[in-house]
C-alpha cells in the first residue's frame, strides 16, 4: 500500500505522457495525407458544383424554349379541345358504323349492277370507261 494517495497515478504519468506523445506523433505524421485527401475532395466538389450550375443553366434554357413552344401551340390545342368537347364528336363512331352498315352495302350493290350493265351490249360497251378521281373538292 502506498503512503501517499495518488502516488500510483504520479508514477504512471511518464507512461501516459509517452502514450500521448506517440499518439500526437502518429497524428502529425497522418496529417499531411489527410490534408491532401481533403484538398482533393474539395477540388472534386468544386468541379461538381460547376457542372451542376452549367446543368441548371441548360435546363433553364430548355425550359424557356419549351415554354415558348407551348405558348405557340396553346391556341391550337384550345381549339381542338373545343371541337372535341362538341357533342357531335361523340356521335362520330356511331355515324361511321351506320355508314359502314347501311351505305357501303348499297354502294357495293350499285357497283356490281353497274358492272353488269356495262357488259350488256344494250346499255354500254364491253370496255369499262376509265374513272378519273379528282383531288379537289
Amino acid at each position: 500500500m502506498s503512503v501517499f494517495p495518488g502516488l500510483n497515478e504520479v508514477l504512471r504519468l511518464p507512461t501516459l505522457a509517452a502514450t500521448a506523445l506517440r499518439a500526437h506523433a502518429e497524428a502529425a505524421v497522418a496529417l499531411p495525407a489527410a490534408v491532401l485527401s481533403l484538398s482533393r475532395a474539395i477540388g472534386q466538389l468544386d468541379q461538381t458544383v460547376r457542372e451542376t450550375r452549367e446543368s441548371i443553366a441548360t435546363f433553364q434554357r430548355v425550359g424557356t424554349r419549351l415554354e415558348s413552344l407551348l405558348d405557340g401551340v396553346e391556341p391550337g390545342v384550345r381549339r381542338c379541345a373545343e371541337v372535341l368537347a362538341d357533342p357531335a364528336v361523340a356521335e362520330i363512331p356511331d355515324t361511321v358504323s351506320r355508314i359502314r352498315n347501311d351505305v357501303l352495302p348499297v354502294l357495293a350493290t350499285l357497283r356490281a349492277t353497274s358492272e353488269r350493265l356495262d357488259w350488256m351490249p344494250i346499255f354500254g360497251s364491253r370496255r369499262r370507261p376509265r374513272i378519273v378521281h379528282s383531288d379537289t373538292g
